[in-house]
């Protein structure tokens, strides 16, 4: 997965965890959590197959407090 090796050579990323992940013949879901230097955190997901593309991300500040959320209406 593209987004992992960006995750693993990326200066601001302390850490992240791959809460599930499932790849088909056409298509993927994933969902991340992944902690910034400063403590942030960002749960990412991704529904993506050749009729369809679905995310969700939304980013707290260290108090769990909304810093930014978006997610398409498909």
């Amino acid at each position: 997965m593209e987004i992992l090796k960006l995750l693993e050579n990326s200066n601001f990323i302390k850490s992240y965890e791959i809460i599930d992940y499932r790849r088909w013949s056409d298509g993927l879901y994933y969902k991340l959590k992944i902690i910034f230097i400063n403590d942030s955190v960002l749960f990412a997901k991704e529904y993506i197959d050749s009729n369809e593309k679905n995310y969700s991300f939304h980013w707290q500040n260290n108090k769990n407090q909304l810093i930014f959320s978006f997610e398409n209406n498909n």
